[in-house]
C-alpha cells in the first residue's frame, strides 16, 4: 500500500512512499516494462511528498501525530 506517488516524465521514474517508511523508485523501460531501481528507508511518518521540478528534489512531509491533528481541529 502506498501513501503518495510522483511521476517524473523527464526521467520516466515514479516515486512511491509507503506507510512502512520506505520510498520506492520505479523506472519505466518501455510502455509495458518497469523495474524497481531502488527502495530507500525513510522516517515511518514521512508519508506525503512534494516534487520540486526546478531542483529535481522530493520533499517528504511527516504525518502529524494524532494529538496534533486534534489541536489543529480546534
Amino acid at each position: 500500500m502506498f501513501d503518495a506517488a510522483i511521476f517524473n516524465p523527464k526521467t520516466k521514474e515514479t516515486f512511491s512512499s509507503q506507510v512502512d517508511g520506505t520510498l520506492t523508485v520505479v523506472k519505466e523501460k518501455s510502455l509495458s516494462s518497469f523495474v524497481v531501481e531502488q527502495t530507500v528507508k525513510t522516517k515511518p511518518s514521512a508519508k506525503q511528498m512534494v516534487w520540486d521540478s526546478t531542483q529535481r528534489t522530493i520533499l517528504r512531509l511527516p504525518c502529524p501525530r494524532p494529538e496534533q491533528l486534534l489541536a489543529w481541529a480546534k
